[in-house]
């Protein structure tokens, strides 16, 4: 009977890694301003500076399919990318945050020749979490203010390389080595 209980143990607690949830750890997630004039861009100041509520999420792609659904809300925050950027939140969603640790591409592009950029691309690297786990994540957000209206959209690709297990698993395998420890104690 202690077999058949310990066995049943072990199964539910291998069952119960399966409903650990863990960040996105590939795929991508695409955002737009749902208003331009909840987003202004200061290229005299390198500045992105956004209002409150800017964004709705345009497309989701592998495992942000889980997390997020299009049309749902987001929030870009404000962020100079100069020498005056400053590590910090980017973009919220639904539980995913995503923080921009280093931008690795600035550019302002003057596409009509009249020096004043209608282009910006921007990109870095920075960490996804979810509030529980973390990977690190490369983003980019493009603005073109042609037509006299702003439109912008960001993306976020999950670096692969950086997949570990979530912090639920790796204690229930730490559990269950600490259990067959202390059997083969007990048999001895």
């Amino acid at each position: 009977m202690k077999t058949f209980a310990k066995s049943l143990t072990a199964l539910c607690l291998l069952g119960a890694s399966t409903f650990a949830a863990a960040v996105p750890m590939n795929g991508g997630v695409s955002f737009s301003s749902i208003d331009a004039s909840l987003f202004n861009w200061d290229y005299n100041a390198d500045l992105f500076d956004f209002a409150e509520n800017n964004a709705g999420v345009d497309s989701v792609s592998g495992d942000f399919a889980d997390a997020l659904a299009v049309g749902d809300a987001a929030n870009f925050h404000d962020f100079y990318y100069n020498s005056n950027f400053v590590p910090g939140t980017i973009w919220e969603s639904g539980d995913l945050t995503f923080v921009l640790e280093q931008i690795d591409t600035a550019e302002e592009i003057d596409a009509y020749g009249d020096a004043a950029p209608e282009i910006a691309v921007i990109g870095g690297e920075g960490t996804l979490t979810d509030g529980i786990d973390s990977v690190t994540g490369y983003w980019n957000i493009s603005v073109n203010t042609a037509g006299g209206t702003f439109s912008w959209s960001s993306s976020t690709e999950v670096d692969e390389s950086a997949n570990v297990p979530e912090p639920a698993s790796l204690g229930l395998i730490a559990l269950a080595a600490a259990g067959f420890a202390a059997r083969r104690k007990f048999k001895a």
